[in-house]
């Protein structure tokens, strides 16, 4: 058990289902919670113990490289707090609030039924006027807990973000554009399945002849979705469907005049019209122009 202690923070499986550690209670019981179901659970520790010992309780070890201190968590908490911008910290302040709130009412099942209410009452005493959902709120709990209510564990990183845009290398760049212009960008209109298999087969023709250490990687389906997507609206339905159904779906219409009542807006019609009219005595028709 060296390898694996009980911590708070921690995940493992018993008996089927994944457990979330919160907390080690009196007379050496601990508070886990269900991490699908959000119900609570005591255990005993020997009993978690003897699990243990049976194969019937195991740990998450990918789950506690993400939350335990020695995680990816832990290089966000030695971050110092005044590093972070004005407006995230703010945003994380009032975070807090639903949190410790959450904090105050344990234990209480995790659903949208019991979690609303407890928002919408912290969003009025604090006056957010944009609260979280439900769903943010019980993974920044979770988060917030696993890193011993540190306000650092819910800020914002939007600069560790990566840049946009597509990350592919330059030789991969240059076969994906190969095949997308030619077989998706024309009037057989392959899809992308088929756009995708083209460029795999391609890319791995090439890795053929390159050593092993400098294989290029193959794009997933879901990264030519992406290259596509990029491209131009209107140059692709040129190509697949030709220019005057480009120009149907993208032509521009004004706006027409508002109107709130009837007869606000009246047309009249002043083109000459012909009229045949017919002589009273001979009774035949008489061509006259009328304006």
């Amino acid at each position: 058990m060296s390898l694996h202690a009980l911590r708070r923070g921690q995940q493992v499986h018993v008996a089927g289902s994944e457990f979330l550690l919160l907390q080690r209670l009196t007379e050496e019981r601990w508070q886990l919670q269900d991490t699908v179901t959000g119900e609570y659970h005591t255990f005993a520790e020997d009993d978690l113990l003897d699990r243990f010992a049976q194969n019937e309780m195991s740990f998450n070890q990918d789950a506690a490289a993400h939350t335990s201190p020695t995680g990816r968590l832990a290089v966000s908490l030695t971050r110092d707090l005044s590093s972070y911008a004005a407006d995230l910290i703010d945003l994380a302040n009032n975070r807090v609030q639903y949190l410790k709130e959450l904090d105050r009412q344990q234990p209480m099942a995790i659903t949208p039924k019991t979690m609303e209410p407890l928002i919408r009452s912290v969003s009025e005493r604090i006056k957010d006027p944009k609260p979280p959902s439900w769903l943010t709120v019980w993974r920044d709990y979770r988060k917030w807990l696993a890193a011993g209510r540190d306000i650092r564990a819910i800020i914002l990183r939007h600069a560790d973000r990566g840049k946009r845009g597509t990350r592919m290398l330059p030789e991969v760049q240059t076969i994906s554009d190969q095949v997308i212009q030619g077989l998706y960008m024309t009037a057989e209109r392959k899809k992308v399945p088929e756009v995708h298999l083209e460029i795999v087969h391609r890319l791995s023709d090439s890795n053929k002849f390159r050593p092993e250490t400098d294989r290029v990687p193959i794009p997933s389906r879901s990264t030519i979705y992406r290259e596509i997507a990029r491209k131009s609206p209107y140059d692709v339905i040129v190509a697949r469907y030709g220019k005057r159904r480009a120009e149907m779906e993208f032509r521009v219409s004004a706006r027409g005049p508002e109107t709130a009542r009837a007869l606000q807006r009246v047309s009249m019609d002043h083109t000459p019209s012909d009229i045949i009219v017919a002589d009273d005595n001979s009774m035949l028709p008489q061509l006259l122009r009328h304006r």
